[in-house]
């Protein structure tokens, strides 16, 4: 085989293999920001009885052709180091458990990214679980409820408790796109970002949908509400009733009930999904 023929050869591998990449479609990565354990149930869920022992704080990375997306972005880095400084007593009162491992730089490089490949960040809401990282991103848009900004950059009294101010204190000088409701975030069904209030008054909930036979979750944690009065849940203004319509009105993934499809569980086919949990439950 002569050099130019070995150089063709070469060139049509690699523009079948850049074709092959160009055509790859999105894929799903679950991470976890450390974890928490040893609080009782009812700091989450009113009326929840025993100790919650240990539960992940997940954040997800979804590479795109259109743009790779973080999905929350877990408990501060900086609680690796200095936990007690950077959350106070909120540390040991959620057993909060970091490494150098747990940092979003190495978790992103697990999967061949720098934070400044990511192009959007979209948060459920900014507690201290959920946006801790989220200045980690300067270049990215920002994509959030924009009551949700208001609750975080100015808390009402009472109410600040979950929120640090320095997790999100770069956020202003962000690209943010404040929503005020849904948003179909490429224009393509493939990712979409409802409004579903109940933990915080504008949380939102994304659908991730592949083909016909895709995944979604939510990080919408039933029987609590933090900034709104205490409602009955047949009120037909209580946002958890309003949420649990809006993930009613999603199609279902499988057969079985409405109540099965829409837990706070992360639900995806195995073979759909990539990265190292298969399930995990957002705090």
């Amino acid at each position: 085989m002569t050099i130019k023929q070995i150089a063709l050869s070469l060139a049509i591998a690699l523009g079948l293999a850049s074709a092959a990449a160009a055509q790859e479609g999105p894929k799903l990565y679950v991470f976890t920001s450390g974890s928490l354990g040893g609080f009782p149930k009812a700091a989450l869920q009113m009326g929840g009885q025993g100790n919650i022992d240990w539960a992940p704080v997940s954040f997800y990375v979804l590479k795109h052709p259109k743009g790779n997306v973080i999905i929350d972005t877990g408990n501060n880095d900086k609680t690796i180091t200095d936990p007690d400084g950077w959350w106070g007593p909120l540390a040991k009162g959620f057993g909060l458990k970091m490494t150098k491992d747990d940092a979003i730089p190495a978790q992103l490089e697990k999967i061949g990214l720098k934070t400044d490949d990511i192009k959007y960040v979209v948060v459920g809401h900014l507690h201290l679980d959920h946006g801790g990282n989220v200045s980690q991103f300067p270049n990215a848009t920002l994509v959030a409820q924009n009551d949700e900004l208001k609750a975080a950059w100015w808390p009402d009294v009472g109410y600040s408790l979950y929120y640090i101010p320095g997790d999100f204190a770069d956020t202003k000088k962000m690209n943010i796109i404040r929503l005020e409701g849904d948003l179909d975030l490429f224009d393509d069904g493939s990712v979409r970002v409802m409004r579903a209030p109940g933990h915080t008054p504008r949380q939102p909930v994304r659908d991730r949908q592949i083909a016909q036979d895709g995944y979604r979750y939510s990080d919408q944690r039933r029987g609590l509400s933090e900034r709104e009065p205490r409602q009955e849940p047949d009120s037909a203004d209580s946002g958890h009733v309003q949420s649990e319509r809006c993930l009613s009105q999603l199609p279902a993934r499988s057969a079985g009930s409405r109540r099965q499809q829409c837990p706070d569980l992360l639900r995806a086919r195995s073979g759909g999904f990539q990265g190292h949990q298969a399930r995990a439950r957002v705090l």
